[in-house]
């Protein structure tokens, strides 16, 4: 099977259904005593001197609402889910401190024309970005620039060549 990877060649998504594939062991896990886990969303890295290093932990929420952003209460109920009745919040901030990153909860809304963030580890309010933004953001947490955006030509060989 080869690697599938996108036009940058960085590996994407590699199956194509959206079955949960994990939850037959989650529903066995939970039934385990003493078994913690926590279901981590995700690590983002960079490369530094050909090694890989992480730069931030990422919990991902998407927000019910498709279109608009909803009231601070229901942020507030995210933080209150992630840091008092779940604890991942406080889990993802030890992890953050061993590897030395920030952590942050993201919650976007499903068009992906905004993502709202919250640094778990400062704790001081929710920052509203925008998509452009929000790709920003990733390509700062890494220093490094980020890439002009490719324009679509009509074949030109030398499109990419500035």
């Amino acid at each position: 099977m080869n690697k599938k990877v996108n036009e940058y060649g960085t590996k994407c998504r590699q199956r194509e259904d959206t079955e949960d594939r994990l939850i037959d062991y989650r529903n066995w896990k939970y039934k385990q005593k003493y078994l913690w886990t926590t279901d981590l969303d995700q690590i983002e890295w960079t490369k530094e001197n050909g090694e890989d290093v992480p730069v931030a932990i990422l919990e991902m929420t998407r927000i019910d609402n498709d279109y608009s952003i909803p009231p601070n209460s229901y942020f507030d109920s995210i933080v209150q889910r992630m840091f008092t009745r779940d604890t991942q919040g406080r889990k993802a901030v030890i992890l953050a401190n061993r590897l030395n990153v920030p952590a942050f909860i993201v919650a976007y809304l499903k068009n992906m024309t905004n993502f709202i963030m919250y640094d778990m580890k400062k704790r001081d309010g929710w920052k509203v970005l925008n998509e452009d933004e929000y790709i920003d953001w990733h390509y700062k947490i890494r220093n490094i620039e980020r890439p002009l955006q490719k324009i679509e030509t009509q074949g030109d060989p030398f499109a990419d060549i500035i």
